[in-house]
C-alpha cells in the first residue's frame, strides 16, 4: 500500500500480510479478526517427498477465490490507514519513521522560528515609538542646556545689577530707574528658571514613557512565547488511507502449512511442523 498526503509532504509505503488458515468454506473471510503481518511466511520450494492434503470447498472454487481477492482489496482500502502524529497549529505531520521524541523536537523548533519572526517585527515596531520618545528627550535635554545658559546669565545680570544698585545708595546716585531694570532682570532670572524646570519636568516624563513602553513590550513578547509555546504542544493526529489505485497485491493464493506424518506405537498422527 502507498500513503500518500500531499499537504503534509508523506509518502510512505506498507506491506502487510494475512494469513487465514481455517478459510470458511463459504468463502467468507474476518480480515479485521487476522494479525496482520509484515511479511507472509512462504516457501515456493517445498520439501522432498512432501504429500499434498485434497483442497475442499472454497479453495477448489477458482471464482470464489477471485471474490475472495476482491474483498481483501476492499477491506485494505476501508480499514487499513497509518496513523501519524500531527500538530494542526504548526501544520506539521510526523513521517512514519519518526520517533515521538523527534516530533516533538520538531514542533519546538518550529514554534521557536515562529515566536523569533513574531518577536522581531514587535521590536522593530516597538523601536520606531522608543525612537521618537527618545528623540523628543535629547532634543528637550538640548532646550535645557540652552535654557541653564541662559539661566546663569539672568543670574550673573541680576546680581550685576544688584550689586550696581547697592553701590548707588553708598554714593548717592539712586533712581527709580535702575530700581526698574534690577526689577525686570530679576524677572527675566525667574523666567529662565521656570523655563530650566520645565525642561527637567519634561525630560522626566520622557524618561517614564520610555520604562511604560519596555514594559508593554516585554508583557507582549512574554505573551508571544506563552502562544507559541501552547501551539507547540497542541499534538493531534491525523489518519492517512490509501488510495484504492495504490493497493497492490504481490501475492494471493493458496498455501500448504508443513505437518510431520508419523506412526508412533502403530498409529499415524500428524505434528505440525512450525509453531
Amino acid at each position: 500500500m502507498r500513503f500518500i498526503d500531499r499537504k503534509s509532504g508523506i509518502d510512505t509505503t506498507r506491506i502487510i500480510a494475512y494469513l487465514e488458515l481455517q478459510p470458511d468454506r463459504r468463502g467468507f473471510v474476518r480480515w479485521e479478526e487476522l494479525a496482520p503481518r509484515e511479511d507472509p511466511v512462504t516457501s515456493a520450494n517445498p520439501m522432498e517427498k512432501a504429500y499434498y492434503a485434497d483442497l475442499g470447498s472454497p479453495l477448489n472454487d477458482t471464482k470464489m477465490i477471485k471474490d475472495i481477492e476482491r474483498d481483501f482489496i476492499d477491506y485494505i482500502y476501508t480499514s487499513v490507514s497509518i496513523t501519524l502524529p500531527f500538530n494542526p497549529k504548526l501544520k506539521i505531520t510526523a513521517t512514519p519513521d519518526m520517533t515521538e521524541e523527534d516530533f516533538i523536537q520538531k514542533c519546538s523548533e518550529a514554534a521557536q522560528e515562529g515566536q523569533d519572526e513574531e518577536s522581531e517585527k514587535l521590536r522593530d515596531k516597538y523601536e520606531a515609538k522608543l525612537k521618537r520618545v527618545q528623540d523628543k528627550m535629547e532634543k528637550e535635554g538640548r532646550e535645557l542646556s540652552e535654557d541653564q545658559a541662559d539661566h546663569s546669565a539672568r543670574k550673573l545680570e541680576e546680581m550685576a545689577t544688584a550689586a550696581e544698585n547697592i553701590l548707588g545708595l553708598f554714593t548717592g546716585s539712586r533712581s527709580s530707574r535702575r530700581v526698574s531694570t534690577s526689577m525686570t532682570k530679576r524677572r527675566m532670572t525667574s523666567t529662565a528658571r521656570a523655563d530650566v524646570q520645565e525642561s527637567l519636568d519634561a525630560i522626566e516624563e520622557y524618561k517614564e514613557d520610555l520604562l511604560e513602553i519596555a514594559e508593554e513590550l516585554q508583557d507582549e513578547l512574554e505573551e508571544i512565547k506563552d502562544h507559541w509555546d501552547e501551539m507547540a504542544t497542541e499534538i493531534d493526529e491525523k489518519v492517512i488511507t490509501p488510495y484504492k489505485k495504490d493497493i497492490h497485491i504481490d501475492l494471493f493464493g493458496l498455501g500448504w502449512v508443513p505437518y510431520w506424518r508419523i506412526v508412533l506405537d502403530g498409529e499415524e498422527s500428524e505434528i505440525r511442523a512450525f509453531k
